[in-house]
């Protein structure tokens, strides 16, 4: 078995962390609509490229745009944002600053805020995205 070894600069450069800090995000999204439409509005929002059938390219990191299975489980529909019909997994590219790409995320918070459709993100800067 080959396990490749990592120095922490690899890893703190692999676009996922900056500073120390995970930059992944999965944001979910309480919005009624097919798939395509959803992945529409984020390629005009983002002025990104869509790729393969579900991921958006955008200058500032990479973006996949599914349907949550949850959404179709929870008989009870229950408001929680683990049971919205959408989420997006969220990751920075490596040469996007932290600062740059959380003002990319919030700016796609903001669009769903101002459409009055609820959207909730679960990160590791979640504090910066308070006030949206």
């Amino acid at each position: 078995m080959n396990v490749e070894i990592l120095t922490k600069d690899e890893i703190l450069n692999d676009g996922i962390e900056f500073d120390g800090r995970n930059l992944y995000c999965k944001m979910f999204i309480d919005i009624r609509c097919a798939r395509e439409e959803l992945i529409d509005i984020i390629v005009k929002l983002t002025d990104g490229e869509k790729e393969l059938f579900r991921t958006i390219n955008a200058y500032f990191g990479e973006i996949d745009v599914n349907e949550n299975s949850g959404f179709y489980a929870n008989e009870a529909r229950d408001d929680s944002f683990l049971y919205y019909k959408f989420y997006l997994d969220i990751a920075p590219k490596p040469q996007i600053g932290a600062t740059e790409y959380i003002s990319n995320v919030k700016k796609i918070m903001k669009y769903f805020i101002s459409q009055n459709i609820n959207v909730a993100a679960a990160c590791d800067f979640e504090d910066e995205l308070t006030g949206v």
